[in-house]
């Protein structure tokens, strides 16, 4: 696709897996802006593209709101605004991802554990216990 081609909401919006009601709504948010209207058809460039490949990136994660995701893209990479939603946001993320690792490492043990029960697993039993007793200090 070059610089210069458009294509039309419809096509935008199957090969992107969102309805074309979305895009008229991130047009409202002014989130999306199309780069030209022909009738009452909205075509969009490579820019427009990106800009959404963006937004869904954000969004698609289930944590940023469309709010958020405006205020990044509005403010630009150096806006206070937008540099204290992303920090806080990185953060998150960073949360969710240890605490997806560790699922995922629990998940193994259970695969791989030789015993018949994975409740009856020492190892098992005594990381679980230690937890336990970690969160259970902190009344």
């Amino acid at each position: 696709m070059n610089e210069t081609e458009l294509v039309s909401i419809g096509e935008v919006a199957r090969k992107f897996g969102v309805p074309t009601s979305t895009l008229r709504y991130y047009e409202k948010l002014g989130l999306l802006a199309p780069a030209a209207r022909r009738g009452r058809v909205r075509w969009y460039g490579p820019a427009q593209l990106r800009r959404l490949m963006l937004v869904k990136l954000y969004t698609d994660t289930g944590l940023l709101s469309l709010r958020a995701v405006s205020r990044i893209i509005a403010a630009g990479p150096r806006g206070r605004a937008s540099q204290e939603v992303i920090e806080q946001h990185v953060e998150i993320l960073d949360q969710r991802m240890e605490k997806i690792r560790q699922a995922q490492e629990y998940l193994r043990h259970h695969q791989d554990c030789h015993y018949p029960n994975p409740s009856q697993c020492p190892a098992l039993r005594d990381d679980l216990q230690q937890r336990v007793d970690s969160l259970m200090d902190g009344r």
